[in-house]
């Protein structure tokens, strides 16, 4: 019976739909706080919170577009009366028959574009497990050691820390495509190609990962490439493919490419400056240090480490795993060991050598940016990636951080080696011991959600102006899925001269305020103005007084708790007869109303066309107020 039972399980193990039926239940349990409840919002507020209403949209808008027969790369929905071009926005427009999928079966509620967000988390994470177990299969490692390290990649800090990020998690790609070029090695047929190739042109509609992952690919060639035998290995391959089979693949690859390169190819879209680079970087620190926020396993055991790393790591999704790098120095000693006078060169474990291990720490080196940085330090020390940024295509980047996720897919197969290694030798115990490392540390604390209710916006006609006023703004184009109407503003990953241009009109006129400020708001054609709720604000409350929204009118929807529009100061603050103050110091704070910008080496800059003071006085009698003030003209 146990024989029996055995057998049975590792057939499971070796079929692809209970594969994948036990990649969703785990995913469902081990992120059930991620996907569950459907109608919840991830990280209601800040920064997180306004990416999450951003993935919403996207969402929502290519599959409204496809409905009704629109393209969705353009829009006049957001920036308007601009409109933008979503080309070079992180669209994820692959999503859309799962999206379309929802909005048919809820009956087309109002929260569908909510309910498909969660269901995207949940599959795209069930994909990123289900093809990574498929790859290492591939490579001829046994199930309990691809499952290992297979979870160990799919619940790695790059892709938990991008649990809202839909085209990160659309990483699921790269384990599908390696797992075809696996195939593809072992079996060089026009067929093979032609499905990396269709493989490779479809993943640019879900995610950019693709770019850094050809790269890899193109690297390992060029390292294979620089050896005799590598040489002779890959003319045989394309001897065996040949020239039909290349020209299909080619063929096939710009068929399904074609609307979006042709999208791109109209585009000007302006380029991140070179500092982001830097800042979206690696710490080379932040690759072997745990943020306690992702690895509580280690409660505060790394607080004093992670707190000195801030130079870079704006996305702090860096850490390799300790586990993980175990696993992968048993795994290269067991290759090492392995491999020692073989000749085969067509052994199963070929991308399971030493090249991988070269080629991870080459990409771990790109992920670093264009200069070295570590803890606190950037050492200006410049790095390939100062060169590798200037490419085109590249030159739009401004993350090379998340050449960490090709990194550790290239570690997940080597993990996998070391753990076929310590069963093979008997090691069970010390495998189980690691087995429950990885998955101490893969485990995710819940994310703070709220349920979503969606505000009454039935009185929303035509354009709306949503305030607070962010270039980036995921809780306006999260209403939107709600109210449908143009919107001022929305949440572009790139920006073209035109929305630019249209943003910096809407700045000038909210600093100027009171009549210009409603005169011009009316000219660019807005009928409504949503003031959001205090939880989705970045910074600090912003003050509305300075517009006189009041009497601007226009319909006004203030979804803040106390709903002042006619604002007051908080306090009146005594001011004595005859004090004197300096405007510009840390004293003078409490002073200060709207309209004041922040502090400078003896003097305070002014924000808006109006700014205000609010101070008390214990009598009544005449009094002078002496403001000394100079002007500053703007030239625009």
């Amino acid at each position: 019976m146990n024989a029996d039972f055995k057998e049975i399980c590792l057939r499971c193990a070796k079929s692809w739909p209970w594969q994948l039926a036990a990649c969703l239940a785990f995913v469902a349990l081990w992120l059930r706080k991620f996907i569950w409840p459907l109608d919840s919002l991830l990280y209601a507020e800040g920064v997180k919170g306004q990416d999450a209403g951003q993935m919403v949209w996207n969402l929502w808008h290519t599959a409204e577009a496809l409905a009704h027969g629109r393209n969705p790369f353009v829009t006049d929905l957001i920036f308007a009366p601009a409109g933008a071009p979503l080309a070079q926005h992180s669209l994820s427009s692959g999503y859309a028959p799962l999206t379309l999928a929802v909005k048919f079966l809820s009956g087309n509620s109002p929260l569908y574009p909510l309910y498909a967000y969660h269901l995207t988390i949940w599959l795209g994470f069930s994909l990123l497990l289900f093809f990574s177990y498929k790859l290492l299969l591939a490579l001829g490692l046994r199930p309990v050691a691809a499952a290992l390290a297979a979870i160990g990649y799919t619940f790695s800090d790059f892709y938990t820390w991008h649990a809202l990020h839909i085209s990160m998690l659309a990483g699921f790609f790269l384990p599908l495509i390696a797992w075809r070029l696996a195939r593809l090695w072992q079996s060089p047929t026009p067929i093979q190609l032609c499905l990396v190739a269709g493989l490779f042109a479809w993943s640019i509609y879900f995610t950019e990962l693709t770019v850094y992952f050809g790269l890899t690919v193109a690297l390992g060639v060029v390292l294979l490439g620089a050896r005799r035998d590598g040489r002779t290995q890959l003319r045989e391959k394309a001897r065996a493919i040949g020239w039909r089979g290349w020209a299909c693949a080619g063929g096939l690859a710009l068929a399904i490419a074609a609307p979006l390169v042709l999208q791109l190819a109209r585009l000007n879209v302006r380029k991140p400056p070179p500092v982001e680079a830097s800042y979206f970087s690696a710490n080379l620190a932040g690759l072997f240090v745990p943020y306690p926020e992702q690895s509580p396993v280690y409660g505060s055991l790394f607080n004093s480490l992670a707190g000195r790393i801030t130079a870079g790591m704006n996305e702090p999704g860096a850490f390799l795993g300790f586990p993980v790098l175990l696993l992968v120095f048993i795994g290269v000693i067991a290759t090492c060991k392995s491999n020692a006078g073989d000749e085969t060169t067509e052994s199963p474990h070929l991308l399971i050598s030493l090249s991988p291990l070269l080629v991870v720490l080459l990409i771990l080196l790109l992920s670093l940016g264009p200069t070295l940085q570590v803890f606190g330090v950037n050492t200006e020390l410049p790095l390939p990636y100062e060169w590798l940024r200037r490419l085109p295509v590249l030159d739009m980047s401004r993350t090379p951080v998340r050449f960490v996720a090709v990194a550790a897919l290239l570690l997940m197969i080597l993990a996998a080696r070391g753990a076929e290694w310590l069963l093979t030798r008997s090691r069970v115990s010390a495998f189980a011991l690691l087995a429950v490392w990885v998955l101490a540390e893969s485990y995710v604390p819940a994310p703070p959600v709220r349920q979503f209710t969606p505000p009454d916006l039935s009185t929303v006609a035509g354009p709306v102006l949503n305030l607070p006023l962010y270039r980036t703004d995921g809780y306006a184009a999260l209403l939107q899925t709600q109210h449908h109407q143009p919107i001022a503003t929305g949440y572009l990953a790139r920006n073209t001269e035109a929305t630019w241009t249209h943003y910096q009109k809407l700045e000038r006129l909210l600093r100027r305020g009171g009549a210009t400020f409603c005169a011009g708001v009316k000219e660019l054609g807005y009928q409504t103005i949503i003031i959001a709720p205090e939880t989705t604000y970045v910074d600090p409350a912003p003050n509305f007084a300075a517009l006189g929204l009041a009497n601007c009118g226009l319909n006004l929807i203030d979804l803040r708790a106390d709903k002042l529009i006619d604002e007051r100061p908080a306090a009146f603050p005594l001011l004595k007869p005859g004090e004197r103050m300096n405007l510009a110091a840390p004293e003078a704070a409490p002073f200060l109303w709207y309209g004041w910008g922040v502090a400078e080496e003896g003097f305070r800059w002014t924000d808006g066309a109006f700014v205000a003071l609010a101070f008390s006085i214990e009598e009544t009698e005449p009094a002078i107020l002496h403001i000394k003030a100079s002007g500053f003209h703007e030239h625009q």
